[in-house]
Parts: C-alpha cells; sequence; structure tokens
C-alpha cells in the first residue's frame, strides 16, 4: 500500500481515481511512471500542459507538408517516405547543397544508383593509369599542340602504318606534318626514337578509345564521361547532387524519375525543401517521442507511422496529466519527482 504524499489529494490506500480509458486501475505513481516513459521524467507539469496541444500543432504542420502542391509534384500523391528522407529534403534549405553548373545537362538517372560509386572509382583509376602511361611522351610531345582525341588517333594511326603500309600516302604525308609541328624542338619525326615513341603513343590512343567505349562506364556515369578527357571533378559534383537527391525519396525508382525530369520538378523540388525545412523538426520531436511509445524502435519510421503514433501519445498524455492535475498541488513537480514522493 502506498503512502500519501503531502502533495497530493487523492487517499493512496483507495487508489487513485481517473477518468482516462483505460487506466482505471492507475495509481498516481503509475500516470507518473507512464509520462517517464516518453522521455518526459525531467519535465515540469506546468511545463507538459501546453505538450498535448504542441502535438496537435505539430502533426498539422507536418500534414500541410504532404498536401503542399509543390512536395505531391515532386514525390507523388501519397509518398511513403521516412524520417530520414524528410531530413534529407530539409538540407537542402538548411544546409545548401550546391546544385553543380550544368546539372539539367548532365543529370543522368543512374547517378544515384547503387553501383554509381564503385563504377566511378574504376574509371578513374583507369583514367590515372592511362596518364602515368602517357607521361613519359611529355618529354618529346607537346599535347597541348595535337589536336582532339580522335583525329590525333587518326594522325597516330597513319604515320604508325596501321592504315596502310604506303609511306607515300597523303594521308600519312599529311598526319607527319601535322605531329611533327608538336614535336619539341631538336626531336626528328622520321628519327628511329620518335618512331618508336610514336607508335607507342598510338597505343595508348587505342587504350584510350577503348576506355571511352566501355559500355558500363557510359551507362552508369551518363554524358558526363568522356573517357579519359572527362572532367572527374563535375562528374563527382554531378553523382553527390544526385545521391543527396536519391536520400530525399523512399525508393530508387522515384529518385530515377526525379533526376530523370530534372529539368521539369527542379522549382517543385527546391520548393517542398523549403517547407520540408520549416516542419522537420516538429518531425523529428514526435519522432523522438512516439519510438518510446512502441517496441520496435525504428530509427527510420514512415511519416504515416510517426503521426498515428503521435495521435495516440497526444492522447495518452493528455490523459495522464489530467488526472496528476486533479491529484497533485504543485505543478512544478516533475513525473521522475513524483514517482519518488510516492516510493518514499
Amino acid at each position: 500500500m502506498q503512502n500519501e504524499s503531502p502533495s497530493t489529494k487523492a487517499d493512496a490506500a483507495s487508489g487513485t481515481p481517473t477518468n482516462g480509458k483505460g487506466y482505471e486501475n492507475f495509481s498516481i505513481e503509475d500516470h507518473a511512471r507512464s509520462l517517464c516513459r516518453f522521455g518526459l521524467s525531467a519535465r515540469s507539469l506546468a511545463d507538459l500542459e501546453q505538450l498535448p496541444l504542441a502535438i496537435q500543432n505539430w502533426s498539422r504542420r507536418i500534414r500541410s507538408l504532404q498536401r503542399y502542391n509543390s512536395y505531391q509534384k515532386t514525390f507523388g500523391d501519397r509518398p511513403s517516405h521516412c524520417l530520414k528522407n524528410i531530413e534529407w529534403l530539409a538540407a537542402f534549405q538548411e544546409n545548401p547543397i550546391p546544385e553543380p553548373a550544368g546539372f539539367p545537362l548532365f543529370a543522368h538517372p543512374q547517378h544515384a544508383s547503387p553501383e554509381v560509386g564503385k563504377i566511378f572509382r574504376t574509371a578513374r583509376q583507369h583514367a590515372r593509369k592511362i596518364a602515368k602511361k602517357l607521361k613519359p611522351h611529355e618529354d618529346y610531345i607537346d599535347f597541348a599542340a595535337l589536336p582532339e582525341h580522335y583525329a590525333t588517333l587518326g594522325h597516330l594511326r597513319a604515320i604508325t602504318g596501321r592504315l596502310g603500309k604506303n609511306p607515300f600516302s597523303s594521308r600519312r604525308r599529311h598526319a607527319k606534318s601535322l605531329l611533327a609541328n608538336a614535336l619539341f624542338a631538336g626531336e626528328k619525326i622520321g628519327s628511329d626514337e620518335v618512331k618508336k615513341n610514336l607508335n607507342d603513343l598510338c597505343d595508348i590512343y587505342e587504350e584510350m578509345e577503348k576506355f571511352r567505349n566501355v559500355s558500363v562506364y557510359k551507362r552508369i556515369l551518363g554524358p558526363g564521361f568522356k573517357g579519359y578527357h572527362t572532367r572527374w571533378d563535375h562528374l563527382k559534383a554531378y553523382i553527390k547532387f544526385s545521391r543527396a537527391i536519391r536520400y530525399t525519396c523512399k525508393d530508387n525508382q522515384s529518385a530515377l524519375n526525379l533526376i530523370e525530369n530534372w529539368d521539369r520538378q527542379r522549382e517543385d523540388f527546391f520548393a517542398a525543401a523549403q517547407k520540408a525545412a520549416s516542419v522537420h523538426r516538429e518531425l523529428d520531436k514526435l519522432a523522438r517521442l512516439t519510438m518510446l511509445l512502441v517496441d520496435n524502435k525504428d530509427s527510420n519510421p514512415r511519416i504515416e507511422t510517426i503521426l498515428r503514433n503521435a495521435t495516440i501519445a497526444e492522447s495518452e498524455i493528455r490523459q495522464h496529466l489530467a488526472v496528476l492535475a486533479s491529484e497533485v498541488d504543485d505543478n512544478t513537480l516533475t513525473p521522475a519527482t513524483i514517482v519518488q514522493m510516492q516510493l518514499n
């Protein structure tokens, strides 16, 4: 049997009366413990009085995001978003993730795919190996003076006899003339050493051509992939931005659709991000509050689950507070203090 504390009005021996459904046998201690279960042990009863109304307002603001036109146009009429999706969406507004220059032109759906990181690293490493092979050739030829890749490859093929053995063909003579202009002073196009070097260089350019046409690189890395001549920092920025967009979506397919239609959906996406930034803190508060309500501690619950549990939590907290308000004189007490007083 509990002893009555000086700050309660009810006779503890007869149990605490309650008008809360399902709590007929609850004591004052039980009601206080229930509030502790919601992580409210250290907040005063006076402070907690406004919590049920706050929960209602938070839920209302989150539902306003779900009904927001730009949000629905971007993610669909009934997006099955989870907590972390909204956090990432809000990040576009609160901690701006800059859209890379040229992204609308080079946006590629597969940049959001799970395998893109590995493919990018493999391709970049291949390019570095080619660069290492090219390095020794910088001693005798000025690469800046060479024409674009395909033209240079054609000239190298001609001068090394890979397009025919006739040493007097007009194409071969033209190639010699162009490549001779790119040689540094003192280098002779006809010397054995330069011939050997140009033959090796042709092999490297052949490899560059094959590298440029690797199907998996073209498919996953998209139009920003230009083989050896890819602007890797730019491509990395496109991928990083696409993956950030991916995190705002519940599944891969919705991310692919969003990026594929980025030019058309861009404005709505950023408008939705601005709206998400205005409500995501309330969503986080509800998530942390309702996480204590269920046994399954899902760290990334669905928004609908959070809102459903918030309704339950608001009702329970309201009932516990109503009983304690009628039975406890001092509203500066915390649930933890009330539990301790009931135990003494």
